[in-house]
């Protein structure tokens, strides 16, 4: 049997983070959670680091949030890819923020 989620739940916010939504099992899994948890009326998100006009390779339900920081992360000498890290991280803690 389905059970509703609490009232505590309902008030909370998701938010999965991906690298981006291509075709991989970790995306395919986080995009069923997702649509599984709206359809329940949850708040539900996916924040990637991806381009923003990039798009998903599952369906994702129409309430379903996704936020495309446009971050992503390219072979890079250390030292950029150390300074590619902080903008990731500042991108992600901004969306927090905001939401």
């Amino acid at each position: 049997p389905q059970m509703a989620p609490s009232a505590s739940l309902r008030e909370a916010k998701i938010l999965f983070v991906l690298s981006a939504l291509g075709a991989g099992g970790a995306e395919r899994v986080a995009t069923g959670l997702c649509n599984f948890w709206r359809a329940r009326g949850l708040d539900v998100s996916i924040a990637t680091f991806e381009a923003k006009e990039s798009r998903s390779y599952y369906p994702l339900s129409p309430g379903v949030a996704v936020h495309r920081l446009g971050a992503a992360a390219a072979r890079a000498p250390i030292a950029e890819a150390v300074l590619q890290t902080i903008a990731r991280i500042d991108a992600l803690s901004a969306l927090i923020r905001r939401e």
